[in-house]
C-alpha cells in the first residue's frame, strides 16, 4: 500500500509540471 501512495504522489508530481509548463507555453503563445 505504501508503495501505491509514493507512485501516486509522483504521478501528482510529474502531472503538474506537466501541466504547469504547458500552461506557460500558452500565455507565452497568447502574448505573441
Amino acid at each position: 500500500m505504501t508503495y501505491f501512495i509514493i507512485i501516486f504522489s509522483l504521478l501528482k508530481k510529474t502531472v503538474d509540471i506537466i501541466s504547469s509548463k504547458s500552461n506557460n507555453n500558452y500565455k507565452n503563445i497568447i502574448n505573441i
